[in-house]
């Protein structure tokens, strides 16, 4: 490796460095919208199955609630090839823990998490495919990519000149970000959009929120001043009247 490029072994100096550990980097929240209107997440507590029935009633009536969407009167999205963890609110299958099965929309975040916990959802449950070697006789060959091998870890193993077998423990390791899972939607007319959503890759989130609402990408309008965390990404999209911003957090 050149010395010029070499990068391994050297301190080097993030731009937004000094920005983010005195506290001064803006992230999703911290830009002002008037007459913003908060989204909680409901998520399932199943694994695998679909929604027999949600009840909304006791929300609806909760303080500072403004709609309830789940997939009963949910907008059906243009495209969500492009959407991580699949369509959002499209139909009541289930299909991993943690599922975003609705959206409380309240004045207040506090209003929206107090109404969230007072939906009940009844699932009927299928058995989760966890168990990789149960399963792998199902797995489906992806249409668009090839199988690829590279090497036979075995037999260079076996046939090494020294070998080294050993077991090495690492402790648990959770990731801390910087900044909530959040995002901020504002309708600038009926066909254009802009969000402020912290993405490594704001392309990608242009991309998919234009195909999924059915927008033009040029319509669609991402600002990311930093990225507060790349461990684990979610994102979420909402459709509200034109006009009208909304918060998106969990």
């Amino acid at each position: 490796m050149s010395e010029r490029v070499k990068t391994i072994g050297e301190g080097i100096s993030r731009i937004d460095g000094i920005l983010k550990v005195t506290g001064k980097a803006t992230y999703t929240m911290d830009f002002p919208v008037s007459n913003v209107a908060y989204g909680f997440l409901v998520k399932s507590e199943i694994a695998s199955g679909k929604i027999l029935d949600i009840d909304t009633s006791a929300a609806e009536k909760s303080a500072g609630v403004v709609a309830i969407i789940t997939h009963k009167n949910s907008l059906k999205i243009a495209s969500g090839k492009a959407v991580r963890g699949g369509a959002m609110l499209q139909d009541a299958n289930i299909n991993f823990f943690g599922q975003n099965i609705g959206i409380v929309v309240a004045e207040t975040f506090e209003q929206a998490r107090a109404a969230a916990r007072l939906i009940k959802v009844k699932y009927e449950k299928t058995e989760a495919k966890t168990d990789f070697e149960k399963s792998k006789m199902q797995a489906v060959k992806l249409k668009d990519r090839e199988d690829h091998l590279r090497g036979d870890v075995e037999t260079a193993f076996q046939n090494a000149e020294f070998k080294l077998d050993e077991i090495y423990n690492t402790p648990i390791e959770h990731h801390n970000p910087m900044a909530p899972h959040s995002t901020i939607a504002f309708w600038e007319s009926d066909d254009k959009l802009t969000l402020y959503n912290e993405s490594q890759a704001v392309n990608g989130v242009q991309g998919a929120v234009a195909g999924a609402l059915g927008l033009k990408p040029e319509n669609v309008h991402v600002i990311t001043p930093h990225v507060g965390g790349g461990f684990l990404e979610h994102r979420h999209v909402a459709e509200f009247p034109p006009g009208a911003p909304a918060r998106l957090g969990r």
